[in-house]
């Protein structure tokens, strides 16, 4: 269930993940949903970057932690992003309240822990398994004319490099370690080895 630092700003600081936060961020800032619109935009715009990177770093944490997790083992895979995903939404509200109450007091307007759960959850378990879905059909997209190699370091950050350390197998995750990094792979550990040989 160990999560290092590193693993943890691999996941947070990939491209794709940067772009949607902050795409959040200026809709959220623009829209001002939930009451915000009275705040400044400057206001408006640091409560929303701090809403939606807060998320982005737990649900990272707490989603690939529940995957790890030996005690979860119970669970069918499938299973294991929703779990953490409701794990997720259970401390986010949390989070959420306390960020809301620091910078707009306890305004009537404001939803309590309980409504953010409410919508927060469902919300949360949708993208999680939405997710999931993409990084499965990653896993299983490959170009055609590329060697067996080549195909298992595309499915890396071109920043991690090509000089492995180690795989090991994480559920139904491959972690690959490199002098430069670590990454999660969804592909069976076979799978790994047999491209990694051939």
């Amino acid at each position: 269930m160990h999560l290092t630092l590193r693993e943890l700003q691999l996941m947070v600081l990939d491209k794709r993940s940067l772009a949607i936060c902050v795409t959040a961020v200026l809709i959220c800032t623009i829209a001002a949903p939930f009451g915000t619109g009275a705040t400044p935009v400057p206001i408006r715009a640091v409560y929303w970057s701090l809403c939606i990177f807060s998320a982005s770093v737990m649900s990272s944490a707490i989603i690939t932690s529940t995957h790890r997790s030996q005690a979860l083992d119970f669970l069918p895979i499938w299973a294991k992003s929703p779990v953490g995903a409701l794990a997720f939404a259970l401390v986010y509200a949390g989070v959420l309240v306390a960020l809301t109450r620091l910078f707009f007091g306890n305004r009537p307007s404001i939803p309590g822990y309980v409504e953010l759960l409410f919508y927060s959850a469902p919300i949360a378990v949708a993208v999680a398994v939405i997710v999931d879905l993409f990084r499965a059909d990653e896993a299983l997209s490959e170009a055609p004319t590329a060697s067996p190699s080549d195909r298992f370091f595309k499915r890396l950050k071109p920043a991690l490099g090509r000089d492995l350390i180690c795989l090991s197998m994480q559920d139904h995750y491959v972690e690959v370690k490199t002098k430069l990094g670590a990454q999660l792979v969804l592909m069976r550990f076979s799978d790994a080895l047999e491209e990694l040989t051939d």
